[in-house]
Order: C-alpha cells, then structure tokens, then sequence
C-alpha cells in the first residue's frame, strides 16, 4: 500500500485487524498448540501496535527531520518525503513495534513543534500588521 493512502485508510485497516484478533481467538483450542497459530496471533498483535505509530506518522506534524530520528531509532534507511513510491511495507519491515516508546516521543515533539510553528506564524501575522508612530518627545527633537 503505498504511503500517501494510509493516513485515509487507517481506520479500515484497524477495523480489519480486530476482524483478524477476533477470529484468531475463536479457532479451535487445538490449533493453539501450533507454530503457526503462535506467529499468526503474534503479527496481529504487533500490527495493532503499529497502527496508532502509522497513524501518528501519517500526520502533518512529520517533517524530514523527524523521519530522520525514526530512522536513526530503527536503525534503517528509507526516502519518505515525497516519495509517492515509498510503500507502508518499509515501515512495517523496520521493526516500529520494539521502537514503539521512541516513535511515540518523536511523534509527540512533532505535534507540539507543529503547535509552536502555528504560533509563531499567529505572532509574526499579528505584528506584520502593526504600526508604530512617533512622535517628538517633549519638545525636545527626540522620537
């Protein structure tokens, strides 16, 4: 799936996630004794994890710099930014589940450096607009 749509599908992929736990849990108690069952139940899981991590990633608050940390975190390469080639299957490969506490300050300091940047621009806008007159200081020849 490529990256641009997740952000528009994440709720649908979480919807068929709980689908998928739902039905893992009402196989057979036999089944469970399986290798199979074991590591189909575990990717369920860990891609319920990583879906709130996908969803805040897919956020506007995500720059190039914080994909560099998520980089640096998971200790891997990939050209997000722009990238309408960039596949969610280069996430889900970078293991985000044993990263999930480090993601989640990266994607909390995105939104609150987002938060600044909109303040900021409220700030500049507002002074922009200003006007300041001067005027001679008590007869004095001073502004």
């Amino acid at each position: 799936m490529p990256w641009a749509s997740v952000a528009t599908n994440v709720d649908e992929m979480s919807d068929m996630m709980d689908s998928y736990a739902g039905r893992c849990k009402k196989l057979p108690g036999r089944l469970r004794e399986y290798g199979s069952y074991v590591q189909l139940k575990k990717e369920i899981e860990d891609f319920q994890t990583v879906l709130p991590l996908l969803q805040e990633l897919s956020k506007d608050s995500i720059k190039a710099r914080h994909w560099e940390e998520v980089m640096k975190i998971c200790n891997t390469q990939f050209d997000v930014v722009g990238n309408p080639e960039f596949k969610l299957q280069s996430l889900i490969e970078a293991d985000l589940v044993s990263a999930r506490e480090e993601i989640e300050e990266v994607t909390d300091g995105a939104d609150k450096q987002l938060k600044i940047e909109q303040q900021l621009s409220e700030i500049r806008d507002y002074w922009q607009k200003q006007e300041f007159s001067f005027q001679e200081w008590k007869d004095r020849g001073i502004h």
